[in-house]
């Protein structure tokens, strides 16, 4: 009886570590970009494909409390950079946020993956170029 109750003690405590540890483990991507930026804002930059400009120079910059800006000029045009501001979710399971408008990025140790509406990697011959890099 009491090899039973101690070999049931085991499982559970068994049990409780391995929840432990992968719930620890789900957000290691975010957390290892925000170690390496000292835990404080997480800067990409980058230049994104345009269909009808030279490129979309890109810097997007991810504040602590989930709060976001991003600033787009458009090259080749005489517009003038576009910044916006917002929330996002993260997805920690898929290392992917989500913007309040629906942008979709997926989080890497260094980079920012431009993902497509619905959450798709891009597969296109342009597929490189919808990285952005950390720079701080």
């Amino acid at each position: 009886m009491r090899y039973q109750a101690m070999n049931v003690l085991i499982k559970l405590i068994g049990a409780v570590l391995v929840t432990l540890i992968i719930a620890g483990c789900s957000d290691k991507a975010a957390n290892t970009a925000k170690e390496a930026a000292g835990g404080g804002d997480l800067v990409y930059e980058g230049v994104l494909p345009c269909a009808d400009c030279e490129g979309i120079e890109t810097r997007i910059t991810l504040h602590e409390g989930d709060r976001y800006t991003l600033s787009s000029l458009y090259l080749g045009t005489d517009q003038a950079a576009v910044v916006e501001r917002g929330t996002f979710t993260r997805h920690p399971q898929e290392s992917r946020i989500v913007l309040d408008d629906g942008r979709q990025f997926k989080q890497g140790e260094s980079s920012l993956l431009h993902l497509s509406m619905d959450g798709h990697i891009i597969t296109s011959a342009l597929s490189e170029h919808y990285v952005l890099k950390q720079v701080q």
